[in-house]
């Protein structure tokens, strides 16, 4: 029998694992030649911000923040928030990376409002130009 979420969940768990040791290649071989089961919204929302952050170091930012933006949409409504504050850390990063400003409305957002301060001070400072 075909165990879908147990698949899903095996394949998370090894990507974090590559990704915590730093085996970016591994981790990314893994991605190409494995088929991710779509059914499970958390575990898929996962496996996106794991392929985000190896496209990230592949300086691949395209793909990267497309991927990422999906996990945040395929992430739970509600909880969640310590996954999503991670997702939006590195779409920031991303989005300066690509020379673009984030939204100035989600560093006010209630849930990120703390956890980005510091990102919004050096957003600030990439938009005066002062990145002394």
């Amino acid at each position: 029998q075909h165990d879908e979420l147990g698949q899903a969940t095996l394949l998370n768990l090894l990507m974090r694992n590559y990704l915590h040791y730093n085996s970016y290649e591994l981790a990314r071989n893994l991605s190409a030649k494995s088929t991710f089961p779509e059914k499970f919204n958390n575990q898929l929302a996962r496996y996106l911000y794991y392929t985000g952050r190896i496209k990230v170091v592949q300086l691949d930012y395209a793909d990267a923040q497309a991927n990422l933006t999906q996990a945040m949409r395929k992430a739970p409504e509600h909880g969640a928030l310590g996954f999503k504050v991670e997702v939006q850390k590195l779409l920031v990063i991303i989005e300066l990376l690509m020379g673009e400003l984030p939204d100035r409305n989600l560093f006010s957002s209630k849930p990120f409002k703390k956890a980005l301060k510091p990102y919004f001070v050096v957003t600030q400072a990439v938009k005066r130009g002062d990145l002394a």
